[in-house]
């Protein structure tokens, strides 16, 4: 429920009478839906291959575009633990899913790297996409597993229920914040059995990845999965508040994940943001601010670098659009673009 929340929650009519209609949770892609697919008991010590692996194939087979994990097998390495039967899974919906365009398959790092620090199996298969945590400061958190197979990194807290990241919990006696439990998300205040506040972990940032992944689909669902990693790891901030990386980084990846950044890079040519690339009504808008003092493109002027040479809302990039439009003779805006 925890990692569900980071997806997809939206703001909501609190539970607890009196309280603001707009409390609660905003997360990453609020418009996308759940599907859930339970796999693991309260304990969560001992499940069998097979169940992985149906729970896997189920999720791509009825109509998930992403699959989060927040799993893995504690202190293995896909060196020391590979498993055939989840490799075909992973890789089965990394080819098969959305109707053959493929599924991002996103797995946590780890929180063992305390112990055992490369990226613990599955999160280190090829076709899966792995995570790592960091603080607000882009350090690394001390538990997040690392390695060559770690792809990105994504804000968390700490781990053992001692995190600070809020997400929605499941109501009642069987959440992890249940009333009469050991949380108190403002002191003072009762208990609210709505909310997790003490979430963390590399559990926590793979959804994050998970919902960035999301707003990619809803963007342009043409894409494939493998393009769809490639969008999130180009798109990735390397100029850490903590250091700047050369990717791919053992402790970092490819970067800090970007959901801002990530759109951009596949939204070159939409001067009107209107969600259609390199038409009439871009050209007019670009011709209205180079030549009426028009508005720039919003949210990003980098919408109107139409030929990615990080130089936007120019001659250049006008003609770029007329040769596209109206000449035959040019290509479409380049997309993805990262020149940020």
């Amino acid at each position: 429920m925890a990692r569900a929340g980071i997806i997809s929650a939206s703001h909501t009519t609190d539970s607890i009478s009196g309280l603001d209609s707009n409390s609660g949770v905003i997360s990453i892609a609020p418009h996308s839906h759940i599907l859930p697919v339970k796999v693991f008991d309260a304990l969560a010590d001992s499940v069998p291959t097979d169940s992985l692996v149906n729970a896997l194939n189920y999720a791509w087979m009825n109509g998930a575009d992403v699959l989060s994990n927040s799993w893995g097998y504690v202190f293995s390495t896909c060196a020391a633990y590979p498993d055939d039967l989840v490799d075909d899974a992973i890789l089965n919906a990394f080819t098969s899913g959305r109707a053959g365009k493929g599924c991002p398959v996103i797995f946590s790092s780890g929180n063992q790297a305390n112990f055992h620090a490369p990226v613990r199996y599955p999160a280190c298969v090829p076709a899966a996409f792995s995570v790592g945590a960091i603080e607000l400061n882009d350090v690394r958190w001390g538990y997040s597993n690392y390695g060559i197979e770690l792809d990105l990194v994504a804000p968390s807290g700490d781990i053992n229920r001692q995190g600070d990241v809020w997400t929605i919990d499941q109501m009642g006696k069987d959440g992890a914040n249940s009333p009469g439990g050991v949380f108190t998300c403002q002191p003072g205040h009762p208990i609210d059995g709505d909310y997790y506040c003490s979430f963390g972990g590399t559990s926590a940032a793979a959804p994050i990845v998970s919902g960035v992944a999301a707003l990619i689909i809803s963007k342009d669902s043409n894409l494939t999965a493998q393009e769809i990693y490639d969008i999130l790891r180009f798109s990735a901030v390397t100029e850490l508040d903590s250091d700047t990386i050369t990717p791919p980084d053992t402790a970092y990846g490819y970067g800090r994940v970007d959901a801002f950044r990530a759109i951009l890079s596949i939204s070159r040519g939409d001067l009107d943001n209107d969600g259609n690339i390199g038409t009439n009504n871009d050209l007019t808008f670009m011709v209205d601010y180079i030549f009426r003092g028009g508005p720039l493109p919003f949210p990003s002027p980098l919408m109107g670098d139409c030929n990615c040479d990080g130089d936007a809302n120019n001659v250049v990039d006008m003609t770029f659009l007329v040769d596209f439009i109206y000449r035959g003779s040019g290509i479409p805006p380049i997309n993805p673009c990262y020149e940020f």
